[in-house]
């Protein structure tokens, strides 16, 4: 039964295009999808509707058009399993089936799309035929104008070949224009139907799938070195641009997605960009439109030569205008001369506007055809420059990029190199600084707290959508669910992906966040196995506390009747800010302070419990230096270029003799993930100090400490900031 008829959005021409849906000329589709807002789980409708909701006031309010919002995986088909809409799961989670989103969809312009698997046909007539119903009835009734076939389902059947054609020929019949993406599959006679092939294989979470390896002011060094497709091919997926962690730098990333790449899905999205700041909402608009208005010109590109315009350099556009993709992964500013005439692509004769569109906006001075006009790109950043014999009209895009001028751009500066030392004596100060400083939780809740507050309704609701989706609680993996009151909620080591802990060990690590004084301090426990990691049944466990990370204190926590709880009593009252224990318990329901017989406040308070306790240090870095001025957002790099093994290198500081630790590095800390396991990396950390004016003109002193004999390391110090 039809309940909704939708119009191909692009009926002219699709009924001519090939069984694919696309060819090599056909414009790109902007898309976000659904991946890693939620996982296997799947969605729900009011959740999806909160989602697009936040892409509905991206449109409304900067004219963002969203070409397909994708379902991803766990709505109909799941890892390893088949699904449909008849099922009770489909029903509880989705009511009204597709009919209420595809509507809201469609009020913005905006098609669906769908993640699943390829076979799902049974092995009789009816089920075959009830499977395909369910994949055509998406295209027919509910304005669904892509999906995406995953070999996690597991492959089509050689046997099941004709079937799937066949299925294929009645969704091509509803939506000739509809887009079938091919993650690592075999579809037989039905291969000609499908639209892309994945490059790389390579998804792009950041730091959990790609990581930096090599030392960067950012974690996005990794995604701004991806390759380009084969001969510049568009019918394939690069995977997109996540922004869920990691967010600096996410728009030199998607710059090169939507303009260098160009593939036939740009720019492509998915994770949860309602973390971004609210400043940034602006600009993630402005390039989805300077996108789309010129996306029937970028369909034609040609790769530059790397001697004169670095690596992997495209220009698109058509003989008058050109739209050319530079990066610099280096530590310093690099000029490239650009050549306007044929060998970018420009043929049309005349007087060359030339404007560099990201990361700032310039227009610089008209030249003639077939000069040379020499363009800046700064470190570790990508740049979009437009050259054009025509009359620039892009003032209405350009709005939200104004703001973004060349002069209040950073650019990293060297600070200091470190140079071989003496151990310090001091050096598990050191080490327990970044191990305060910094923390466990998943990667989104970084992004979170990197973006602070949100003024937006709409961007508020998301990311309350995504926070408090029971499948995200149930997690574990925010030390918040300690202090929260609730003996259900937990912060536990994550083991669903393997141990990923270093040599198998963790310690755990309690900030209360100032010197407080207590006479108790309670751990409470979901279940009497979640002390195993750290003690036998019905064992004491030794913890350390501190009030300034060099001098401890040794305490005992034992255990009640229950074996639910573990009590530090503290005779007379003790002060101290910071507990670790050298063996985390796997999984911790609450923590709470009593003073005078009352729980204290804890809002103040967090806690680690993948980072390994103190080790023997066998070599150690150092330099001293001061900073006459700090601009706000100003931070340092402590980049450590070499092999030192995996957690082999860590940095930490001392300001007026104070320990103080970088909250960030890259590659990530170790996290309890969302969804899979964080990335390793054995060489080339950076680590990250954010710089306050209160810093200006103390003497700062930078150490970097190595835990392995063989390590050939090269510390250096760089300074910048944040845009």
């Amino acid at each position: 039964m039809a309940l909704l008829v939708f119009q191909s959005a692009y009926p002219q021409d699709s009924r001519n295009l090939p069984p694919s849906g696309a060819d090599e000329k056909t414009p790109s589709k902007s898309e976000y999808f659904s991946w890693i807002s939620n996982t296997n789980e799947g969605s729900t409708e009011a959740q999806s509707l909160i989602f697009l909701d936040f892409f509905k006031w991206l449109h409304d309010t900067y004219g963002l058009q969203l070409d397909i919002y994708a379902f991803d995986a766990g709505n109909i088909d799941g890892s390893l399993y088949y699904g449909s809409m008849k099922s009770d799961r489909f029903k509880q989670n989705f009511p009204e089936n597709f009919k209420n989103v595809s509507r809201f969809a469609a009020s913005m312009g905006t098609k669906l799309g769908m993640w699943g698997g390829p076979d799902g046909f049974g092995d009789t007539p009816e089920t075959a035929s009830e499977r395909t119903e369910t994949i055509v009835s998406l295209f027919r009734d509910y304005n669904f104008g892509l999906l995406k076939l995953d070999g996690v389902c597991g492959p089509l059947r050689p046997e099941k070949y004709g079937e799937f054609e066949a299925m294929m020929r009645q969704v091509r019949h509803y939506a000739p224009d509809m887009i079938l993406l091919n993650h690592r599959l075999q579809l037989g006679s039905g291969e000609r139907y499908a639209t892309t092939f994945l490059l790389g294989g390579a998804e792009t979470y950041i730091d959990v799938f790609m990581t930096n390896r090599q030392t960067a002011p950012h974690h996005r060094a990794a995604a701004l070195s991806r390759e380009l497709p084969p001969n510049l091919t568009r019918l394939t997926e690069d995977h997109g641009v996540c922004l869920s962690s990691c967010l600096d730098y996410w728009d030199d990333d998607l710059i090169l997605q939507a303009f260098n790449r160009n593939l036939i899905l740009a720019p492509q999205i998915y994770g949860n960009p309602w973390l971004l700041r609210d400043d940034e909402f602006p600009y993630l608009a402005y390039i989805f439109n300077l996108h789309r208005k010129y996306r029937k010109i970028l369909v034609d590109g040609i790769i530059l030569p790397e001697s004169r315009y670095g690596m992997n350099a495209v220009s698109r556009g058509d003989a008058a205008t050109r739209f050319i993709t530079l990066r610099n992964l280096s530590w310093e500013t690099k000029k490239y001369k650009i050549r306007l005439d044929n060998e970018i692509g420009l043929t049309a004769k005349g007087k060359i506007n030339i404007c560099i569109l990201h990361p700032y906006y310039e227009t610089l001075k008209p030249q003639k055809y077939a000069s040379e006009v020499e363009i800046e790109v700064l470190p570790f950043r990508s740049a979009l420059v437009k050259l054009s014999t025509e009359k620039d009209d892009d003032a209405e895009i350009r709005t939200a990029a104004v703001k973004r001028d060349k002069s209040f751009i950073p650019v990293p500066r060297h600070v200091a190199d470190l140079e071989p030392c003496p151990v310090p004596e001091d050096a598990s100060s050191i080490y327990y600084a970044t191990c305060y400083a910094a923390d466990n939780n998943a990667l989104e809740l970084r992004s979170l707290f990197r973006s602070g507050e949100t003024k937006i309704p709409q961007v508020k609701k998301a990311r309350e959508a995504f926070f408090n989706q029971q499948s995200f609680i149930g997690r574990e993996v925010w030390d918040k669910y300690l202090f929260d009151g609730d003996n259900s909620t937990s912060f536990s080591i994550d083991f669903r992906w393997g141990d990923r802990r270093v040599d198998g060990k963790s310690a755990f690590y309690l900030d209360l966040g100032a010197v407080t004084t207590l006479d108790q301090l309670t751990f409470r426990f979901p279940d009497i196995y979640s002390l195993t990691l750290s003690a036998g049944l019905g064992s004491a466990i030794t913890a350390f506390i501190s009030d300034d990370l060099l001098h401890w204190k040794e305490t005992k926590l034992c255990p009640d009747a229950n074996l639910n709880e573990l009590s530090a009593v503290l005779a007379e009252g003790a002060s101290f800010r910071y507990l670790r224990i050298n063996t985390a318990p796997k999984r911790i329901a609450e923590i709470i302070g009593y003073r005078d017989g009352q729980a204290v406040e804890r809002s103040k308070w967090h806690a680690s419990n993948l980072f390994r306790e103190m080790r023997p240090v066998t070599k150690a870095w150092k330099t001293e230096f001061t900073l006459d001025k700090i601009n706000n957002g100003d931070y340092l790099c402590v980049a450590i270029d070499g092999k030192h093994g995996v957690e082999g290198a860590y940095a930490g500081f001392k300001i007026d003799d104070l320990y103080v630790g970088s909250p960030d590095r890259a590659p990530s800390f170790a996290s309890n993930t969302w969804e899979y396991t964080y990335s390793q990396a054995d060489g080339n950390y950076t680590y990250y100090l954010p710089l306050s004016k209160e810093m200006e003109g103390k003497k700062i002193e930078s150490f970097v400490l190595g835990f392995h004999n063989d390590m050939e390391i090269s510390p250096r110090i760089w300074i910048t900031a944040y845009p």
